[in-house]
């Protein structure tokens, strides 16, 4: 969810001003008021069960950990929590309860239910903008196409660079070999101390790591030729 408050959303004035002949004197808002709402009603929400303890954190990274550390231990004591019927109840609430929004669009609460019903559970990747005309100036509104926006892995399938992604290659030598050899390729690449720095998914490094060893069995078993025969 923090994720998708991105303040490169909020309205250029000057491309306000060349619509409408003049800018509004208020900031455009980032993201919408629903998402800062959710967002910040659950992390506090998860907190209040985090056996970590202290204050949920604000820095997008660290209350993703903070979330992971407060369903942990949501799991650790779940059977004795679900023998206490006030903790069956919060917990209820916070996890599980639907809270439909009313005529104006407002909610009583938000739980994780609702954000899942909302939002997925996946971060979705923006899709292409189609430009409807040449100039975003002369746009009333952004379009976009839909088709094109796609889930992208999060924690599960987080994205390597540098000594983590050799680490899962085995070594830097068989990770630029893999590239060279066009076995893979970064998903993106970024700037580590001015340095350009490749990025990999790890599955996508653990998937050649696994073809890469089944061949080399094939090789060793049928000898240089035989790979080639089984494909």
């Amino acid at each position: 969810m923090r994720s998708l408050i991105d303040p490169t959303s909020a309205i250029v004035y000057e491309d306000r001003a060349r619509r409408t002949g003049s800018a509004s004197p208020e900031a455009p808002a980032p993201a919408s008021a629903d998402l800062i709402d959710a967002s910040e009603a659950l992390q506090k929400g998860l907190w209040r069960w985090s056996p970590s303890g202290g204050w949920p954190r604000s820095d997008a990274a660290e209350a993703f950990d903070d979330a992971e550390a407060a369903a942990a231990g949501i799991r650790a004591h779940l059977d004795a929590w679900l023998s206490d019927e006030d903790d069956v109840v919060s917990l209820n609430a916070l996890l599980l309860e639907r809270h439909p929004a009313d005529d104006d669009g407002v909610r009583v609460a938000w739980s994780v239910q609702d954000a899942l019903d909302k939002w997925g559970a996946e971060r979705r990747e923006q899709p292409v903008e189609g430009a409807v005309t040449a100039s975003r100036a002369l746009r009333p509104d952004r379009v976009f196409d839909e088709s094109t926006a796609r889930p992208i892995a999060e924690a599960g399938d987080p994205l390597l660079g540098g000594k983590q992604a050799a680490d899962v290659a085995g070594s830097l030598r068989t990770l630029q070999r893999w590239r060279k050899d066009g076995e893979i390729e970064p998903e993106r690449t970024t700037y580590v101390a001015g340095r350009a720095t490749p990025l990999y998914r790890r599955s996508a490094l653990l998937a050649v790591k696994e073809r890469m060893a089944a061949a080399k069995n094939v090789r060793d078993e049928g000898g240089r030729y035989a790979e080639a025969d089984a494909a």
